[in-house]
């Protein structure tokens, strides 16, 4: 199965038997040991998108992640405020998923979900920039996109 990220997220209902997880895919376990990165501004035109579309929107739902154990070195650099996920409907109903890990200067892609889309990426890696930057610039290939976050805690 290769590399796996959990992330936990938040059910609609207090408890965790309305809590779900989803399994993604290390980028490494795709494209080797360069990961995509992007500059920093690519999350400020994420933002943007989020304010100038109807159909894209933000929620705090990240409970918890659990990383590769060759990557839990990472959560000790990183808490999990710097982690958001992409998540996407497109118009012929197929999902797409993009764990990503927000630093100083860049965006690094950590993780990618489903098995269908990693297959996808497998085969032509240009294929993630094509959804990434549809996302960016193309909002009516989307029924949603939904950029998700930790959930913080209450104090």
């Amino acid at each position: 199965m290769g590399r796996i990220w959990k992330i936990l997220f938040e059910g609609d209902k207090p408890g965790p038997a309305d809590d779900f997880e989803l399994k993604f895919r290390d980028t490494k376990d795709i494209f080797g040991k360069e990961v995509p990165a992007f500059k920093r501004e690519f999350f400020d035109k994420i933002i943007e998108a989020i304010k100038n579309n109807d159909n894209y929107y933000v929620w705090e739902n990240i409970k918890s992640i659990t990383p590769p154990k060759d990557a839990q070195i990472e959560l000790t650099l990183y808490t999990i405020d710097n982690y958001f996920i992409i998540l996407g409907i497109d118009q012929d109903d197929l999902r797409y998923g993009i764990l990503m890990l927000l630093t100083e200067d860049a965006v690094i892609v950590r993780g990618i979900w489903p098995d269908g889309l990693v297959d996808a990426i497998k085969k032509d890696h240009e294929f993630l920039d094509g959804v990434l930057f549809g996302v960016l610039g193309r909002p009516d290939l989307w029924k949603e996109v939904v950029v998700v976050y930790a959930k913080q805690e209450q104090k």
